[in-house]
């Protein structure tokens, strides 16, 4: 689970900025939060609300960087990846040579880490890694430069890699014991690998294997007919090797091509009705080409959001409501709240909508109890039946609560903040109207006068 997220002096966010997924252990948050051994609770989603070029895609490009800086990945020129991508706050001069600094509070097995990084645009300052397992909170290591103190109690790798003076200076130590198995290191790197940050301009494809299994297939299906897409089948699109350009045949390798089938997508099927609207007969589409925008996005967005629930893991998904209906963004909030055990959905959105949404009804408890968490997701979107949980007496449950609801403002600096709702007094009811009426954070300025000159021509 994430806890907390801090960072400075990246991209456009220049000072500390701290995303705090935490909450009370008030009983009216229960179903909002998943319960730990500390004394708080972590928040099950969150929505991220902010105008555009304000930095609500820049705060989940953090996120991202930090699992680039962890991945210790290289590019094609040997430079590793994360110097590529590293870009600090360049709007001023008190920044532009300073470091920059990542925190992230997470738990793993009931334990809570606190990893932090602190490093300029071609070195590791600092780093540091702390866990708590239920009584206080100890450090396993500390590092300044190449300078290491390890605690031996959590093993002995590190020895081996300290007295042999392996560590590189852009190679973070966290990633060094992953590479030599060290257990803890082990832990926490896929916890890392399991939380996906994804953006609607670049949402990943569907795997191939999803498609060719019949059960993972059969869970795509069931997902996208919740939303009375009618599709009946998917399967892989086949082309002629014709249709590859040379060069790509060159780069890859003609023999390659000679035999095997060529993909270039997904292949839907739909139903051919008669004139007494009897099905006559079936037909096959082009996903990409000659399905919707909006069911392209939902077929891809099927995966992350499936594995999500299933792994208990993390998602973030910038600009959550591209393409996608009001109803169905609240459907599929919603689910995280009852389907997924200990899964996260944190979304960035300009959806106003979702402020003062009612919980989507098939999710919403009469009582609340732990035991509604635990619903097996996959076990419901197999049975192909339409998904009743529990349809309450009243709706009394809310989307979202104050703790869940972040924005991201610009100031005429070009610095970036990030405001939680619950930092604005007296707010209680029609967040929607408060928001969209500039009362809250996050919304544009709009210069209207600008629009004389573009009509008239005119200098303004």
């Amino acid at each position: 689970m994430l806890v907390q997220f801090t960072f400075s002096n990246f991209k456009c966010f220049k000072d500390e900025t701290v995303l705090n997924l935490t909450t009370s252990k008030n009983k009216n948050k229960k179903f909002y939060s998943i319960d730990t051994r500390f004394n708080y609770r972590v928040l099950k989603t969150m929505a991220v609300y902010g105008a555009n070029a304000s930095g609500k895609s820049k705060l989940f490009e953090a996120v991202a960087f930090l699992k680039t800086l962890l991945s210790n990945a290289k590019g094609f020129d040997g430079a590793y990846l994360w110097q590529k991508r590293y870009e600090n706050f360049r709007l001023s001069t008190d920044s532009k040579d300073k470091s920059s600094t990542f925190e992230i509070v997470f738990i793993i097995d009931d334990n809570q880490y606190r990893y932090g990084i602190e490093i300029t645009e071609s070195t590791i300052v600092s780093e540091y890694l702390y866990i708590n397992e239920g009584k206080k909170e100890v450090y396993v290591f500390k590092r300044s430069q190449n300078k290491i103190k390890y605690n031996e109690r959590f093993g002995k790798k590190a020895k081996t890699l300290i007295d042999g003076d392996m560590i590189k200076k852009e190679v973070p130590f966290l990633s060094a014991l992953y590479e030599w198995n060290d257990d803890m290191a082990q832990r926490i790197m896929q916890w890392f690998k399991d939380m996906n940050i994804i953006s609607s301009n670049d949402l990943p494809p569907v795997p191939i294997n999803f498609i060719r299994d019949e059960t993972l297939k059969n869970l795509i299906l069931s997902f996208l007919k919740m939303f009375d897409i009618n599709i009946e089948d998917i399967a892989m699109h086949e082309t002629s090797a014709d249709t590859i350009p040379d060069k790509i045949k060159e780069l890859i390798g003609k023999e390659h091509f000679v035999g095997n089938p060529v993909y270039d997508g997904i292949s839907s099927k739909h139903k051919v009705y008669d004139e007494h609207y009897s099905v006559a007969d079936y037909t096959n589409f082009q996903m990409e080409e000659q399905e919707s925008y909006g069911t392209n996005r939902l077929i891809r967005l099927c995966i992350p959001i499936l594995s999500t629930l299933q792994n208990s893991s993390v998602l973030l998904i910038d600009e959550f409501d591209s393409g996608i209906h009001p109803n169905i963004l609240n459907y599929l909030i919603s689910m995280f709240y009852t389907m997924g055990k200990k899964s996260q959905l944190i979304v960035n959105t300009h959806n106003s909508s979702l402020l003062s949404r009612d919980l989507d009804s098939e999710f919403m408890p009469d009582e609340y109890s732990e035991s509604e968490s635990d619903i097996d997701f996959v076990k419901l979107l197999e049975t192909n039946d339409d998904i009743t949980i529990k349809h309450p007496k009243s709706n009394k449950y809310k989307l979202f609560i104050k703790d869940q609801i972040y924005f991201v403002t610009k100031n005429r600096y070009g610095v970036a903040s990030l405001v939680p709702l619950t930092d604005f007094k007296n707010v209680r009811s029609d967040l929607e109207k408060l928001y969209l009426s500039g009362l809250l954070d996050g919304t544009p300025n709009i210069r209207s006068y600008y629009s004389d000159k573009l009509i008239n021509n005119k200098e303004v």
